[in-house]
């Protein structure tokens, strides 16, 4: 699940779905590497939006892992880790019939995702489970002012369970 850190973009957006494709490197070690697309989906509203709005967002990130590696039997590991890094996001106002709205079309954003979370990892099965926020910056979506110089703050969390396959 994802959402908004700030009050006043939570009450024109949802908490709302999120899905992400990883690709994790040297998880035996104490430093890694993440490359991800990730993308999210959550409910719009706003006067002067009809239809059925929602915001969806797609881009990528990549990331430094520090990771602390625990083998508890041959085949079975435990993991915490911690993550930081820089990406990019896409958002875009998607099935709005008519949006005379102040929310944007579309709007490209510079995010800086940090956080944390643990790994178990059985023969080459793999449960992720983490928690990340990501600082937004350039996010032009929905001006809140006149001048057009204040805009909503796109700041937000994420937080989820991921089953993969480790090679």
């Amino acid at each position: 699940m994802t959402g908004f850190s700030r009050q006043a973009t939570r009450d024109m957006f949802g908490t709302g779905g999120y899905w992400d494709v990883r690709a994790i490197f040297g998880t035996d070690s104490y430093l890694g590497a993440e490359v991800a697309y990730v993308g999210t989906a959550r409910d719009a509203t706003a006067v002067g939006l009809t239809g059925s709005p929602a915001l969806v967002s797609n881009g990528a990130e990549v990331a430094v892992r520090g990771n602390l590696p625990i083998q508890l039997r041959r085949n079975l590991r435990v993991e915490p880790f911690v993550f930081g890094g820089a990406g990019w996001s896409y958002y875009q106002l998607a099935n709005a019939e008519i949006n005379r709205s102040s929310i944007k079309g579309h709007a490209n954003a510079l995010t800086i995702p940090f956080g944390a979370g643990g790994s178990l990892t059985y023969d080459h099965f793999l449960v992720d489970a983490r928690f990340t926020y990501r600082a937004v910056f350039d996010d032009k979506l929905v001006p809140m002012s006149t001048g057009g110089r204040d805009h909503a703050d796109l700041q937000n969390w994420s937080a989820g369970l991921t089953l993969g396959y480790q090679l």
